[in-house]
């Protein structure tokens, strides 16, 4: 290999190559919301994908349509959202990280009913389901090559905590 422009060019590619990594991350909100996400990282800017999802007190099994066989005791109601979220960040030092995040989903409202035939009770019923949209800004410190602890805010999720690690 003689030629220094080929030796150029293939020394670019894994000098581009080693500034890119990719990562999972993890978080919980005070929403009872967690998140998990997928991170591509390509020298100082971040792009991330994940999904939410809220933990509901539903009662038993979902079900599309209340039959007339089916317990009509009321015992309680509430909503739940899940959500696709995409971000884009940006690494400011060598230990800070910010991000900001769109996050699309579905809001629904539920409610439970008493029935013994069912695991758990009883079941739930999906009363409506209505798309939302929120906006999230996420602030991280990273610890070490790997590790990166974030806190942020999500209007879907309020106030959130996770780790994220590259692999």
């Amino acid at each position: 290999m003689n030629n220094p422009g080929l030796i150029f060019l293939l020394l670019l590619i894994v000098v581009q190559s080693r500034a890119q990594s990719f990562g999972i991350g993890i978080a919980y909100a005070t929403s009872n919301a967690f998140n998990a996400e997928f991170e591509y990282l390509n020298n100082s800017n971040t792009y991330k994908f994940g999904f939410s999802f809220q933990n509901a007190d539903t009662r038993g099994k979902l079900i599309d349509e209340q039959l007339p066989n089916h317990g009509k005791a009321v015992d309680g109601t509430g909503e739940y959202f899940s959500s696709l979220d995409l971000g884009y960040g940006k690494i400011l030092n060598d230990v800070i990280t910010i991000d900001g995040e769109i996050s699309i989903g579905s809001m629904n409202s539920y409610t439970n009913y008493i029935d013994n035939r069912f695991k758990g009770g009883g079941y739930h019923l999906i009363t409506n389901k209505k798309t939302v949209a929120g906006v999230g800004i996420n602030a991280g410190y990273i610890i070490n090559k790997n590790w990166n602890v974030i806190v942020g805010y999500n209007t879907l999720r309020k106030l959130q905590l996770g780790l994220r690690i590259l692999l």
